[in-house]
């Protein structure tokens, strides 16, 4: 809140010859106030309101003392008396009005900051203040207006104002428009982390400039890189570029910082799915649905529950291999594929697999479980087994469920 009350004790000339007393506590405040001691401010300020109660500067310094210790009341209080002694002030109706956004008394700040402007006509802060206000109370285009004003008095935090149009713009579905004003923040301020933030969010979802969005948001991670949202939405646009790997590294980054997103996890899925890392990405569908992400449990049921699923899906990879490989003719593709089996070691069972043309593929799921574990254990580095559905640790339990004998394991590794 400093930066917002800083102004008072710059901006304002009183005459306070009635107590020089009464001046020397003010100044000592002061000084205690530049080296963040507001608590012994106070008390300099109160001595100075006992021995001149009519000093409005007085109370407005204590206010903003009070503000900084997180004493909301008291601090509208103080600058409620500012204002009754000296009415005509604009700096105490736009530093109430502070006070009361934050405490989010959004109808009181409004009026403060609108009295403000009708006393100081080119207050560029106020015109901030309160189009950010009329932004939250879905009043857009009152919101535009005064980041017009702003863009036309030429002075203040010109980029804000850009930044906060292009928000308002994005919530008319004015994308177009949004994009300028992002564009023209960035421009007057190359350091602006919300604008290339919400730049890369139109270029991923209204141009489909998908590379320019990864230029945007690793400008917002060069700057912020612990924010967990920039990494996940990187790893949608290198998803959207197919740069499969690229996004799951993003998307596991995002987990990392955010292990509660479900939106971290969807997306990781979906990259694995695409890498044909099916069991992966359905331990991830199923973390996410877990994180309470309904539409998680969509993509289980149509990938992961059913055998049918795999075979649909490593149909259409081999038809998709052999469709774009010149080298073999469909005749030869169907001459090679042989049916066969082998019987694995470390347990005994038996799996179907089937031979096309030098490769040979598994035609079952993989049901080896020497150890077992819940949905809830990750590890990037210990290998685990899962059964789908099933939250313990007791092999023989697990190997007695449905979906172990339907689908087999799930392993991350």
């Amino acid at each position: 809140m400093r930066p917002l009350f800083l102004i008072i004790i710059c901006l304002f000339s009183f005459s306070l010859s009635k107590s020089q007393t009464a001046t020397q506590y003010i100044d000592n405040a002061i000084k205690k106030m530049n080296n963040n001691n507001f608590v012994g401010a106070i008390t300099d300020l109160d001595n100075a309101i006992s021995k001149n109660s009519r000093s409005d500067y007085a109370y407005a310094l204590r206010a903003y003392c009070k503000g900084e210790l997180g004493d909301s009341r008291g601090s509208v209080n103080d600058f409620t008396k500012a204002i009754a002694i000296n009415p005509n002030e604009a700096e105490y109706y736009y530093n109430r009005g502070v006070v009361y956004m934050i405490s989010k008394n959004l109808h009181s700040a409004l009026a403060d900051f609108t009295k403000a402007i009708s006393l100081e006509s080119k207050h560029t802060s106020a015109y901030l203040n309160r189009g950010t206000i009329y932004h939250d109370l879905s009043m857009y285009n009152k919101a535009i207006a005064d980041y017009n004003k702003i863009i036309s008095i030429g002075k203040g935090n010109i980029a804000a104002a850009y930044f906060n149009r292009g928000n308002a713009k994005s919530m008319l579905e004015d994308f177009s428009g949004a994009m300028k004003d992002y564009d023209k923040a960035i421009e007057l301020d190359d350091k602006y982390v919300g604008a290339y933030y919400r730049r890369c969010v139109l270029k991923i979802n209204y141009t489909n400039d998908f590379k320019g969005a990864i230029q945007d948001i690793t400008k917002v991670i060069s700057f912020d890189p612990f924010l967990a949202s920039a990494y996940r939405l990187r790893g949608v646009a290198k998803r959207a570029i197919n740069d499969y790997r690229g996004a799951i590294d993003d998307f596991g980054k995002a987990i990392e910082l955010e292990p509660n997103s479900p939106y971290a996890y969807d997306g990781r899925a979906e990259a694995k799915y695409k890498l044909h890392l099916i069991e992966e990405a359905c331990l991830d569908w199923s973390r996410a649905g877990e994180l309470g992400l309904d539409a998680a449990y969509k993509e289980i049921e149509k990938y992961c529950n059913s055998p049918n699923d795999y075979y649909d899906f490593y149909h259409d990879f081999y038809f998709d291999f052999y469709e774009y490989d010149d080298e073999i003719s469909t005749t030869t593709e169907q001459e090679q594929i042989i049916s066969n089996s082998f019987t694995d070691t470390r347990d005994g069972n038996i799996y179907k697999t089937v031979q096309i043309g030098k490769q040979v593929w598994m035609a079952e799921n993989l049901a080896y479980l020497p150890s077992v574990v819940g949905p809830g254990t990750e590890s990037e580095s210990t290998p685990y087994y899962y059964v789908y559905g099933y939250d313990g640790t007791n092999v023989t339990d697990a190997k007695a469920t449905s979906n172990y004998t339907t689908y087999g394991v799930l392993y991350n590794w």
